[in-house]
C-alpha cells in the first residue's frame, strides 16, 4: 500500500505522525515522496488565427438560420405576421451577397429589387449587433457605415454564422486601402497636381499675354492718328 504525502518526507514528520494518532504506521506502509505540482506558463502567443479569405470570397447565400429568425420575428408581430411572412420569405430567398477584390455586393428583393455596390475604400466603420434570438441562432447583423453623413448603416450584412471572420475581413481590407490613399495610390500627389495645374495655366497665360500685347498696339496707333501734328516752336 502506498500513500501519496507531501507532509512526510523526513523521519521527523513519520514520528509527528505517530505522536498525533498515537500508533506506528502497519508494515507493508511506504511513504512515497510525491513531485509538487507542476505549473505551466500561459503562452504569449496571442497573434489572431488568420481569416480564410477565399472562404469569405465563396460566401453568398445567408445560413438557413436566418429563416428560422425571420419566422420567429414575424410570429412574435402577432396578426401582422399575414403581411410580414410573406414579406420576409421573400427577403430570405432572395437575398445575395457577394465579395471580391473591390467590395461588397448586396442583392434582395423581387418586384421591387435593390441593389448596393459598395467598395472597400468607402467604409469608415463597422458595427456588430446582436439581439437575443439572433445570439440564440448564432447570427448577427455587421452595419457597415460610409463617409454619406448618414445615421443609419450604408450596408447591413445578416445571415452568416462567420459574422467575426467576415469584420476582421473587412477590417484588414478597410485599412489597406486607407494606408494605400495616405501613400498617395490611386490620387494624385501635389507635385503631379503642381505639373497638371502649370501645364493648363502657362498656355493660357501666354494667350492673354498676346491679346494684352495687341490691344496695346491698337491703342497707340488710334492715339497717333487722332492727336494733330504740332509745329516747331520759331515757324510761321
Amino acid at each position: 500500500m502506498v500513500i501519496n504525502s507531501v507532509g512526510f518526507q523526513s523521519p521527523q514528520g513519520i514520528y509527528a505522525w505517530r505522536r498525533l494518532i498515537g500508533v506506528l504506521p502497519p508494515p507493508g506502509f511506504v511513504f512515497e515522496k510525491s513531485s509538487p505540482p507542476e505549473f505551466h506558463r500561459p503562452s504569449m502567443n496571442t497573434q489572431t488565427p488568420a481569416i480564410d479569405e477565399s472562404h469569405i470570397l465563396a460566401l453568398e447565400r445567408p445560413h438557413p438560420g436566418l429563416w428560422k429568425y425571420y419566422l420567429i420575428c414575424a410570429i412574435l408581430t402577432g396578426p401582422a405576421i399575414i403581411i410580414t411572412l410573406p414579406f420576409l420569405y421573400f427577403r430570405y430567398h432572395t437575398l445575395r451577397y457577394r465579395f471580391d477584390a473591390e467590395g461588397i455586393h448586396m442583392r434582395v428583393g423581387i418586384l421591387f429589387r435593390r441593389e448596393i455596390n459598395l467598395t472597400y475604400a468607402r467604409i469608415q466603420d463597422i458595427h456588430l449587433k446582436s439581439s437575443f434570438i439572433q445570439r440564440w441562432l448564432g447570427l448577427a447583423n455587421l452595419e457597415i457605415q460610409t463617409a454619406s453623413g448618414s445615421a443609419a448603416a450604408e450596408l447591413v450584412i445578416e445571415g452568416f454564422k462567420e459574422f467575426e471572420a467576415i469584420r476582421d475581413f473587412l477590417y484588414i481590407r478597410m485599412r489597406g486601402y486607407q494606408t494605400h490613399g495616405k501613400r498617395g495610390a490611386g490620387i494624385p500627389t501635389a507635385t503631379t497636381a503642381g505639373t497638371e495645374s502649370n501645364a493648363e495655366v502657362v498656355p493660357l497665360l501666354l494667350a492673354i499675354r498676346d491679346e494684352l500685347r495687341q490691344t496695346r498696339l491698337v491703342l497707340e496707333s488710334a492715339s497717333n492718328a487722332t492727336q494733330p501734328p504740332t509745329n516747331p516752336p520759331g515757324h510761321v
